[in-house]
């Protein structure tokens, strides 16, 4: 087939997978009702408190724990529109068919049109992106983000405008997700393989932490006026730490103050069920770090049974389906678990596949930099939920990475001709 016809059809197929995928997600937000819970309930409470007029508050009470990222977005959404958690939703919907634009575009880039739309269609299909618009959580805000940062960076590196631009999105997704403050040295990593000039790359990365740093600032001095404090951002990264890395650490979330003789329960009020956010965090820090260090191999060990949690399922869709806003939850809610089941599990032996591809790649000596380009978050987001904790929806912004990955040892296979 002729390149300009094949590039046509590629583009033809794009349109009618972003019509199927809106069409899907707008079905799934209008009949699914879900309910926020667990921190998902926090975001909401938090952005009605600012939409009102009270500031960053969780019941009445100044907060930095939920860091502000993804409660200011609804906030805005609330102020626009009024509190109905419909709204977010509905931008959810716009956000994901923005993330399935941008696999295409940056699969574009990377490789080709084809390989782009094959991923596209992975991510677009994929239950988890669907059924995730319904939940008022910072996946699919974050990953949208993340993957606008990415594409600006490919597509736009050398303009002079990218990188305060770039900058401002690094701000946003670390306002969202702390442990991105370290994302702009990924960041460099990707600039230096498009350009292959360490100098240019460090000047850019200067010039984007700096943009980050300016978008952070005014979330600072706030904590700093209110709490009298330098917090960051969040005053959850200690406690965050401390759970999953001590004597009962199991690679996932549990509750800190339960652990037998737990140092943070003096901390929590029992009657209201809130703790000294500052008290908490330091000691947290302290305790998480001090752990670590007099157990090195106990923490390897706990490192990668919190990454076995990451990747080695998908019931996060329970977000969506467990408790809807009548109080109970969805009907007949099995097919969603076997679905995205099934959907994972493909997605794994695509990935299996793209690995003997890339293997087969590397020793014909053809050129990897795309695929390093998508390595590189993927080792970040890894390393971060090593030290951290191990929950299947901190995968979700890989997940468009690895679409990419798997669209490209399918393409492989069916054309000679390669165009990247």
């Amino acid at each position: 087939m002729h390149l300009y016809e094949r590039e046509s059809k590629a583009h033809y197929w794009l349109y009618i997978i972003i019509a199927v995928a809106f069409a899907l997600r707008l079905w799934w937000v209008l009949s699914v009702h879900t309910a926020p819970v667990y921190d998902f309930l926090k975001y909401h409470l938090g952005a009605v408190s600012i939409a009102e007029g009270n500031g960053y508050k969780l019941y009445g009470n100044p907060t930095a724990f939920e860091p502000i990222g993804y409660p200011a977005f609804l906030a805005l959404l609330y102020k626009l529109f009024g509190v109905r958690i419909v709204f977010p939703k509905l931008a959810n919907v716009v956000l994901s068919l923005g993330i399935i634009i941008l696999t295409y575009l940056i699969g574009k880039r990377l490789f080709n049109k084809n390989v782009g739309v094959l991923a596209a269609a992975l991510i677009a299909f994929s239950p988890r992106n669907i059924t995730y618009t319904s939940v008022l959580c910072t996946e699919i805000y974050f990953t949208f983000f993340l993957l606008l940062a990415i594409y600006l960076l490919l597509k736009y590196r050398t303009s002079k405008w990218s990188g305060p631009v770039i900058g401002i999105l690094c701000g946003i997704l670390a306002l969202t997700k702390p442990a991105n403050l370290l994302f702009p040295g990924v960041l460099f990593l990707l600039i230096w393989l498009e350009g292959r000039d360490f100098g240019q790359a460090v000047k850019q990365t200067v010039i984007i932490g700096l943009f980050m740093i300016l978008t952070i600032l005014p979330w600072t001095i706030r904590n700093y006026i209110v709490f009298q404090e330098f917090i960051p951002i969040s005053t959850n990264g200690g406690i965050t730490l401390y759970l999953n890395n001590n004597p009962y650490a199991a690679g996932h979330w549990q509750d800190p103050f339960s652990f037998p003789d737990s140092p943070l329960a003096p901390y929590k009020n029992e009657e209201t069920g809130f703790w000294d956010e500052l008290a908490v965090d330091k000691l947290g820090k302290e305790l998480g770090r001090k752990w670590i260090l007099e157990n090195p191999g106990k923490f390897f060990k706990l490192g990668f049974k919190k990454l076995y949690y990451v990747f080695s399922d998908s019931w996060d869709v329970s977000y969506a389906v467990e408790k809807l806003t009548s109080g109970q939850p969805m009907p007949d809610r099995a097919w969603v678990y076997k679905t995205a089941r099934w959907a994972y599990r493909g997605l794994l032996v695509a990935l299996a596949f793209y690995l003997l591809m890339l293997i087969k790649a590397l020793f014909s000596k053809e050129n990897l930099r795309g695929h390093l380009i998508l390595w590189l978050p993927v080792l970040f987001f890894s390393a971060t939920y090593f030290v951290f904790e191990g929950q299947p929806r901190y995968i979700f912004p890989m997940l468009p990475l690895f679409t990419l990955m798997a669209a490209w040892g399918i393409h492989s296979l069916t054309v000679r001709d390669r165009l990247y």
